[in-house]
């Protein structure tokens, strides 16, 4: 008897909890020790039933990463797209990358780890294409946070394409360390309510920018 093929609603929620497994167990195993089979258990699934969907682990992951960075852009924008003052904006658009990157950190911590595959490493292979989805995402995201700074930079007429980019760049790094400390727990150890503490640190750090 032959099967019914699958309506593509059905397949796209397969695919996503494929991807959502494959998440814990990068999260809680490493890449390296991600299999196929151990993806295709973990959905109570074949090895051979799972390759209807995804060609290789790599596509899987990748796929994790477009999932990630779509999500944070699209949260960005809609910030970015409010008709605020620049300042306030800013805000708002720190704080909601604060947000993603604690409440999503499965995501985030496999984003941002220095020790997985990123885009170059795929050039010149059959996943390259695939790649240069995510890091569309990625160019847009940067896109828009040298915009954010530059709306508020603009507004104290010091525009300036060199400052721009470095405030983007001290912004970003300052909150890719915050959001590291609070999922890894650390900053447990040095305060009690960290979220507060991190809106009085964007506020200080905004009136270091107006200044």
């Amino acid at each position: 008897m032959t099967k019914t093929a699958r309506d593509a609603k059905t397949i796209e929620k397969i695919k996503e909890s494929i991807i959502a497994k494959a998440v814990e167990i990068i999260n809680a195993e490493g890449f390296n020790r991600m299999t196929m089979r151990k993806i295709a258990s973990k959905n109570s699934m074949s090895a051979t039933n799972l390759y209807n969907y995804f060609s290789s682990k790599d596509e899987i992951y990748i796929n994790i990463l477009i999932r990630g960075f779509k999500l944070l852009y699209e949260q960005l924008k809609s910030v970015y797209d409010e008709k605020d003052e620049p300042l306030a904006r800013g805000r708002k658009f720190i704080m909601a990358y604060l947000t993603f990157g604690i409440q999503n950190y499965h995501y985030y911590e496999i984003m941002f780890s220095p020790v997985l595959p990123k885009y170059n490493d795929y050039v010149g292979t059959p996943l390259e294409e695939l790649a240069g989805i995510e890091m569309d995402y990625s160019k847009k995201i940067i896109e828009l946070a040298v915009s954010a700074v530059g709306d508020v930079l603009k507004k104290q007429k010091r525009v300036n394409a060199a400052e721009t980019e470095r405030r983007m760049i001290e912004i970003w790094s300052m909150l890719h360390g915050m959001i590291s400390l609070y999922n890894s727990r650390m900053i447990d150890y040095v305060i009690v309510k960290p979220v507060d503490t991190y809106e009085m640190i964007v506020d200080d750090l905004l009136g270091y920018i107006k200044s």
